[in-house]
């Protein structure tokens, strides 16, 4: 049957599956192809319909069988597996691991991890190296694996470096071991099917001194993102910049990094990299993603501008001679689907493909309604809630963020109204730190640089230390840092915290540090940094800065709403609202501070005095009377 039968059996398939009861999907769009292999161009509008990772689109048949479906790769990939070396865990902290590439590796420009397992969430960073020795900070990026969903790439900026070494940070869960790694190299035709999309940006309110944050609005979900490309009307420019997504993991929202890296533009126009002005980014499945811009001390970039760098996201799949197919997507509850047509499609694929189509939208179950989160409903225990402090909302926009260091767990909070109505809210944590400079004292101790960091307050919140150099010219050091260890007597030692090695090549600009630490104890009020400078010229610090990491809690607000924030309850446990209704409007909004009164702390209770007391009081007034009387009448 020829591609014309197909086209018209389709509207057939559809009216099948539409009757069907059972399938949980809310569309079904005819496919009109070819017998034999096609592929199937995703547009904006089914990307966006489903989940993240698409775990919910499937093609089939009139009888409403799966035809198995593959994404179709890059044809101009090559791809090399290493065995990881040195891989070690140090308990808390960090897992880390490198690769030797060999001699004249090539280029690469993606690493893609090998782990078992499908619950977690691990933020990277990695470095590469011409000797073993000398390392430097690459790409940082974040990996993640739920049920249905992998996204276990990090893209670089391309390097020929032959040692790549990773960190996965093992702070905020159980640590996972990769059993190989993957580097990409494209070749010349890889950006041929690229096209550029522009992505709304707006500015949102800055969370610390010399950093201009943003909303980007893209253009759907699943987007197959390879970069995004920043203009500004500045002459010339040099920014660190971050790319963010939240997303819902394990009941709580953490704050995915998709990407960091120096993006540049020079006097004469010309960007940092291969792509002028772009930031590599891979694994972004939201509409929404946060930007933020390292200024330091200059002014915020003038007319920022961004673009999406996209690659179709682009299906395989093998139509039998005569079928009716049909794509269903958007399913809020079916797993994602285990063929094996892309493994065999891997080891030999057809020499060409015909170019599939998709007919009209059918609707096969009502959109859902839109929520402004779940219904307030009252507190049952109201009274054990003994402190209550006033939340000052936001003046615009409808989600709102309260950021704690102190509180052992938000979970036992709850926010109501005016009412006594319960305003769900989402934990959000990990990934929002906040940047404190702070002083230091430096010496000589032999061969050693020891520098004691004054800490702020709640310093078991601090998650990393980052150093800045006046000298050397260049050098490399082994760099530790750790938590003096006290009893009556005095210090008794030094709890090692983290470690990391630190260097400056000839010609470099003065090189900062970042040490991930495991967090100090509650009352620490310093750190100890400690060079080991063997018979080099000491390394001598210019700067010391800490970054604490906050709780955050994300919860809706409606126009003229009254809230306050409650606590101060022994007996409360986690709370449990309908997630899922609240996710939708606080991962794709963006979110403004709110701040907090004073608390009004409730008065314990007093329960009313038993009626012998009273009677007591009385018996004792009537006898001290008596004898008050008796005394005054034998002085007469």
């Amino acid at each position: 049957m020829r591609a014309a039968s197909l086209a018209a059996a389709a509207p057939l398939a559809a009216a099948i599956l539409l009757a069907s009861p059972e399938t949980p999907y809310r569309y079904v769009r005819p496919v009109q192809g070819s017998p034999g292999w096609n592929k199937l161009d995703l547009p904006d509008e089914v990307l966006d319909a489903c989940r993240p990772g698409l775990p919910d689109a499937r093609i089939v048949d009139g009888a409403g069988r799966d035809v198995p479906y593959a994404f179709e790769p890059e044809s101009s990939d090559d791809s090399h597996r290493y065995a990881i070396e040195n891989l070690e865990t140090q308990a808390r902290v960090e897992t880390s691991g490198s690769i030797d590439r060999g001699g004249a590796p090539g280029f690469a420009d993606a690493v893609t991890f090998e782990i078992e397992g499908s619950d977690f969430l691990k933020p990277v960073r990695i470095e590469a190296s011409p000797n073993g020795m000398d390392w430097r900070d690459v790409a940082r990026g974040s990996i993640y694996a739920t049920k249905d969903v992998r996204m276990l790439t990090i893209p670089v900026p391309e390097t020929d470096r032959r040692y790549l070494r990773f960190h996965l940070d093992d702070r905020n869960g159980d640590p996972v071991r990769p059993t190989a790694v993957v580097l990409r190299s494209r070749g010349a035709d890889s950006t041929a099917a690229e096209t550029e999309r522009p992505v709304e940006v707006s500015p949102l309110p800055p969370e610390e001194p010399g950093v201009s944050r943003y909303a980007a609005a893209l253009p759907a979900a699943n987007l197959g993102i390879r970069a995004l490309r920043f203009a500004a009307g500045d002459p010339a420019f040099s920014r660190r910049i971050r790319v963010w997504q939240r997303v819902l993991f394990r009941d709580e929202v953490l704050r995915r990094l998709l990407a960091e890296g120096v993006v540049a533009k020079s006097a004469g126009g010309a960007g940092a990299s291969d792509r002028a002005g772009a930031l590599p980014l891979a694994g972004a499945d939201g509409r929404s993603l946060e930007i933020e811009v390292e200024n330091l001390d200059s002014p915020p970039l003038d007319a920022l501008r961004v673009a999406a760098i996209v690659r179709p996201v682009r299906i395989r799949f093998f139509a039998a001679d005569g079928a009716t197919l049909a794509l269903r997507y958007g399913s809020p509850g079916v797993s994602a689907p285990r063929y094996d047509l892309g493994r065999a499609l891997a080891g030999s694929s057809p020499a060409t493909f015909a170019q599939a189509a998709l007919g009209p939208v059918a609707t096969m179950a009502a959109e859902p309604r839109a929520e402004a989160g779940p219904p307030r409903v009252a507190l049952a225990d109201a009274a054990k809630w003994t402190s209550r402090r006033a939340i000052v909302l936001p003046g615009s926009g409808g989600v709102a963020y309260l950021d704690f260091y102190d509180f052992p767990d938000p979970r036992a909070l709850r926010i109501a109204d005016a009412a006594g109505g319960q305003v769900s809210y989402l934990v959000e944590r990990g990934a929002h730190e906040h940047a404190r400079t702070v002083r230091f004292a430096e010496r000589q101790d032999g061969t050693r640089t020891v520098a004691r960091v004054d800490l702020p307050a709640h310093p078991e919140s601090i998650v990393a230390v980052e150093l800045a150099s006046a000298g050397p010219d260049y050098f490399t050091r082994r760099v530790a840092v750790g938590e003096e260890q006290r009893d009556a007597r005095g210090v008794t030692g030094v709890r090692r915290l983290g470690e990391a090695q630190w260097a400056r090549l000839p010609g470099d600009p003065p090189p900062r540090v970042r040490l991930p630490i495991a967090r100090p104890q509650p009352g620490t009020a310093a750190l100890v940094v400690e060079i080991e400078n063997g018979d080099n010229a000491p390394v001598k610090l210019a700067g010391a800065t800490v970054f604490a990491s906050a709780v955050r809690i994300d919860f809706a607000f409606r126009t003229g709403d009254r809230l306050f924030l409650l606590s101060g309850n022994p007996d409360a446990a986690a709370p449990h609202y309908d997630l899922e209704l609240l996710a939708g409007t606080i991962l794709e909004s963006p979110a403004a501070a709110a701040t907090l009164r004073d608390a009004e702390t409730a008065a314990p209770e007093r329960s009313p005095l038993p009626a012998w007391f009273w009677a007591a009081v009385v018996g004792a007034g009537a006898l001290l009377l008596f004898q008050l009387s008796r005394t005054l009448r034998a002085a007469a």
